[in-house]
């Protein structure tokens, strides 16, 4: 892939002052504009597929901006290493599923009495899901170098991380039958 700088965004600076602009509540020359359309390559399954190792991973996200080269919008080249919400719930050591497009976790904590066996879980390196993550942050860190900014994984809060461990609707009976456990 040629660089992003060369080729893909050959008018980059322009972008990045349109979103300095945005973000600073004035205008450039116009607002910054995203553009998605369906690419060769980027259906759910094919993620689901693709995200089962680095260099797959990658390779899909490199398709993407090769698609997307002679495109004038204001996208920025990236290849995000989003592993969905399921990785959060695999970190807090819940069992993790693949499909249609996304990862979610099965809600293991089906009783309040077993969060002690949660509470051991680490978010360190010997963990499998943040090794996973920083393999992909090493990898795609490699290969983006001149190509493509590297995106950040999918941000998550306390409460979407028991969510992830409890469920949605077990956490909206909670909040009024055992509002303590929360």
């Amino acid at each position: 892939l040629i660089s992003y700088r060369d080729k893909i965004k050959s008018a980059l600076d322009n972008v990045i002052k349109r979103y300095q602009a945005f973000w600073q509540k004035d205008l450039h020359d116009h607002p910054p504009i995203r553009v998605r359309y369906p690419i060769p390559g980027q259906s759910d399954e094919e993620w689901c597929q693709a995200f089962q190792a680095p260099e797959t991973y990658f390779d899909y996200h490199e398709n993407i901006l090769k698609h997307r080269v002679d495109l004038h919008d204001d996208a920025m080249p990236t290849a995000t290493i989003d592993m969905a919400p399921g990785m959060w719930g695999g970190i807090m050591g819940c069992d993790v599923r693949f499909g249609h497009g996304t990862s979610w976790s099965k809600h293991e904590l089906t009783d309040w009495n077993d969060m002690d066996r949660f509470l051991d879980m680490r978010a360190d390196e010997r963990n499998p899901w943040v090794r996973r993550m920083l393999d992909l942050v090493e990898y795609f860190t490699e290969k983006s170098a001149g190509k493509c900014l590297v995106g950040m994984p999918l941000p998550m809060g306390p409460g979407d991380m028991v969510t992830a461990l409890r469920g949605p609707t077990e956490i909206c009976l909670d909040i009024y039958l055992q509002p303590e456990k929360l």
